[in-house]
Order: C-alpha cells, then sequence, then structure tokens
C-alpha cells in the first residue's frame, strides 16, 4: 500500500523524485521555480521540500510549493507507484495473478498503461456510488475488480439498505454495477475456528446459515462473469476537488476524501444515476453537481463547470464552493465571480445551532414553506456530544472531518441579482436560483444538512429542474 508515500514523502529518496516532477512537470527552469515559489534558489540542490502551514489553522495553504508537493505526491499513489510496480515484477514473471489494493479506481485514466494487472482490490465497498467506473477498465483491457464484503463483520455494516448487516446480496449488486462481470469476484474473511471473533462466519447475522449461503453463492458468481453490463451515458456528473484535500487538510491521504463527499450520497438515496466527471462526456450532461464543501477548486474545474452552465447545464453550489483557486491565491469567490453572481458581503458564521430555513411560494425545488435544514460548526459539535450519535458514528455523514470551517450560513443576504428560492427566519436570502449564459446555477448561502432526512427528495427534484431523464 502507497499510504505512507502519501502522507510522508521527506526521505532523501522521494526529495530526489520530487525535483525531478517538478521538472518534467512544472519547470525545468530554476529562474522560473523560484519565481513560482518566491525563493531564491541558486541551485537545484537548495530546493528543499515544502512543509505545511499548521499554524495558519482552517485557513488553506494555497503557497504553489504547497500545492506542487502535494501533487506530486497524489501522483505517487494514483498511477505512478501502480505503473512502476506494474512494470518491474512483469519483467520477470509473465504468469502470476497481480492484484493492487486500491479503492477509488475512479482517478485513473489511462487503463491501458496497466494491462499487466489482473485485479483492483476495492476493500470494503458498500456505498451505492460509481457506477460503470470499471466496466471499461474489464471490457476493454481485462483488468478485474475484487470487493470485500467486510460484513457480516460488525465493524464495516454501513451500506446496507436494511441494516441488518449482511452484505452479500447488496456487496454484489454493487460491485456488478461498477464493473459489469469484471466485478463478479469476491474476497471474505473466514477463519473456521468458534472463539475466533468476527471471523467466525456462524457467529454473525444468519448463524449457520450465513455459512451455507455464502457457500451457495459462489456458482452465482461464476454464472456471472458473462455479464454484458447495458449503459447509457449518464447526463449527471459529480466533480470532487483534491485540491480541498491539500489545501485544508494539507495532506494528500487519499482515503480521506470518501469522508469529503458525503453530500453525493443525497443523489444516490434519490436513485439519480451519475458518473465521476469526465471532460470526454462534458457536453452530455445536464447537470454537474460539485462537491459543495470543496472550498478550494482548481481553475480547470471552475472553467468546466462556468463553462457547462453557459452552454446550457445545471449545477447546484454552495457560495463558499469554488470560492479559492491556487492558480490565483489572492481571488475570492472565484466560482461564484465565473458565474455572474455577486458574492455575499457578510462574514460565514459557524457559531449558530439548528439554522433553518423555509421553501418559499412558487419555486420548484421545495415545498412552500418546506424546512431546509442548515449545518454549523456548533451543530458539529454538538452532534459529538451526543450519545446517539456515537452509536451511528461509523454511518455519520461528517464523520472523521476535523471541526474547521466547512459549516456555516452567510448572514443577511440580500438582492442576489436571482430568483429567491428560500428563506432564513429572519426573511434574509437561503437558496437562490441564477441564470449564466444558457444555464442555470443554484445557490445554497450556507451548507444545508446533508445528514438530514429533510432533504430526502431533493436531488430528484433537481434532475427534473436539470431536465435530467429518470427513467434512464
Amino acid at each position: 500500500t502507497p499510504f505512507e508515500g502519501a502522507i510522508d514523502a521527506y526521505e532523501k529518496c522521494a526529495r530526489a523524485d520530487f525535483i525531478l516532477y517538478l521538472k518534467e512537470n512544472v519547470t525545468s527552469d530554476l529562474d522560473q521555480l523560484n519565481t513560482r515559489w518566491g525563493t531564491a534558489f541558486k541551485s537545484w540542490k537548495e530546493v528543499n521540500v515544502p512543509q505545511p502551514l499548521l499554524k495558519n489553522g482552517p485557513k488553506p495553504d494555497l503557497r504553489p510549493q504547497w500545492m506542487d508537493f502535494c501533487r506530486f505526491k497524489y501522483s505517487l499513489c494514483n498511477g505512478h507507484w501502480y505503473r512502476e510496480v506494474v512494470k518491474s515484477i512483469r519483467s520477470y514473471d509473465q504468469d502470476c495473478v497481480l492484484m493492487v489494493y486500491r479503492q477509488d479506481p475512479g482517478g485513473i485514466d489511462d487503463w491501458k498503461s496497466l494491462e499487466g494487472i489482473d485485479y483492483f482490490h476495492g476493500a470494503g465497498n458498500h456505498e451505492l456510488e460509481g457506477e460503470g467506473m470499471f466496466v471499461d477498465a474489464w471490457e476493454k483491457h481485462g483488468i478485474g475488480w475484487i470487493t470485500e464484503p467486510h460484513m457480516p463483520h460488525r465493524w464495516a455494516s454501513y451500506g446496507d439498505p436494511d441494516g441488518k448487516g449482511w452484505l452479500l446480496d447488496w456487496t454484489t449488486y454493487i460491485m456488478l454495477a461498477q464493473a459489469g462481470a469484471g466485478g463478479a469476484n469476491m474476497h471474505i474473511y473466514h477463519w473456521p475456528i468458534p472463539g475466533s471473533g468476527d471471523l467466525f462466519l456462524p457467529s454473525h447475522y444468519g448463524r449457520e446459515y450465513a455459512f451455507d449461503r455464502w457457500e451457495k453463492w459462489f456458482p452465482l458468481l461464476r454464472e456471472m462473469h458473462g455479464l454484458e453490463l447495458l449503459q447509457s451515458p449518464p447526463q449527471v456528473a459529480v466533480m470532487q476537488d483534491v485540491t480541498t484535500l491539500f489545501a485544508k487538510h494539507r495532506t494528500s491521504f487519499t482515503p480521506r476524501l470518501f469522508d469529503l463527499r458525503r453530500w453525493f450520497e443525497l443523489l444516490r438515496d434519490d436513485a439519480v444515476t451519475y458518473e465521476e466527471f469526465m471532460p470526454k462526456n462534458k457536453d452530455k450532461y445536464k447537470l454537474i453537481v460539485p462537491n459543495i464543501i470543496d472550498q478550494v477548486m482548481s481553475r480547470e474545474n471552475i472553467s468546466a463547470i462556468a463553462d457547462s452552465v453557459r452552454k446550457g447545464g445545471h449545477t447546484v453550489i454552495m457560495a463558499r464552493t469554488g470560492s479559492l483557486c491556487p492558480d490565483t491565491p489572492e481571488a475570492k469567490f472565484v466560482l461564484l465571480k465565473e458565474l455572474g453572481i455577486k458574492p455575499p458581503q457578510s462574514t460565514y458564521k459557524t457559531t449558530e445551532e439548528s439554522i433553518s430555513a423555509r421553501g418559499v411560494a412558487g419555486n420548484h425545488l421545495f415545498a412552500e414553506n418546506q424546512e431546509i435544514p442548515f449545518f454549523s460548526v456548533a451543530d458539529m459539535k454538538r452532534e459529538l456530544r451526543s450519545e446517539s450519535m456515537r452509536k451511528r458514528f461509523w454511518s455519520w455523514q461528517y464523520r472523521w472531518l476535523p471541526q474547521t470551517d466547512y459549516f456555516g450560513y452567510y448572514p443577511g443576504v440580500k438582492d442576489t441579482g436571482g430568483e429567491e428560492i428560500a428563506t432564513f427566519a429572519d426573511g434574509n436570502t437561503a437558496v437562490s436560483l441564477h441564470k449564466h449564459g444558457k444555464g442555470k446555477v443554484l445557490v445554497f448561502w450556507g451548507c444545508p444538512d446533508y445528514c438530514s432526512p429533510k432533504l430526502k427528495g431533493f436531488m430528484q427534484n433537481v434532475a427534473m429542474w436539470a431536465g435530467v431523464d429518470l427513467s434512464r
């Protein structure tokens, strides 16, 4: 596993590779590097590995040298490491089964260079997301997908719609949806000795029947190896920007991305089919849903959203989404301005609890007077003290997120230049709708509580508003 490289990379050998990365991907001209970084190195031997600015607290670290370093570390785990290992192993063994542990294959855009791999191992993979992301890998390049249905082991019981903790049926559905026949593979932990705790299969839901059912399942998996998954190009794309991880969390530890993207579960819960944003499909999307708490976004992604809307697409954002961009570190509210929307003038407030808004009459996204809950850092602190939350921590949408400034709202927002969709109790704007070019933008002037069941149906309404064919 390359996780250590993701969070360290201060070793001598890593420094040498970082210098090589800079020369190949940023600039080979030391004067240009000094201008970019604001440094005065006289030789490449003086170029050092940047340290994170932890003293800045929640303020994102947008320094070019820190972004360059994080992109370097990210590249190690998202392509370089796999390619180098595959090349090395296949240089002396062409026949062994080569399996690579990786949770998220969505970041790979060049499957052909990885054809020496037999399988990617998806670990505990129970959430309904990433449908179709591995179909091309299997059908065009022969790379399979192995899922690890941790349950019946208690610590990974999330994802089961029935809440029973037995994931055999559910996991099979997920892995086939993600990879078609290439996903008809399963890795189950089992130790057949009573008293061995979580690894003793009959000790869990179903008792001895669980063991029998497990044995009977394998012929079904073998039959599914001939499955051909028919797909319609999705009209909805989700977009998560890794620069928020770099800038706000000071790391390139990619498993944290899963905890940062729980906003997208509203799409899953409303049965709205989507895919990860792919530039090659950009003109097919009717709706792009960026990760709403991604405060930092690349210029490439900001431009992609704005370009889609100008051409007739739709998007849903928070006022802070894409408010900062590493390419223009002094600019504020970059995405809002790109979409022609006036930024808020007030200070983002994180200290009030239980803030909510109500839908106004005549809007098409919320029922009139429907409550729309918002979430703040104060709410998060209260929840963390709650015994009920502790019992459901592993499924809690805000688990593992630091008590930073992601959550809050802008008070006193008026005259946004758009149509008012919902207002706070004081009458100020909470949600507004804006036209930009041929498309439209829905803006939350704070962070909606995407953990709340009160938002059930919202994404389905958004998809219909955007003209998405929900029968596909």
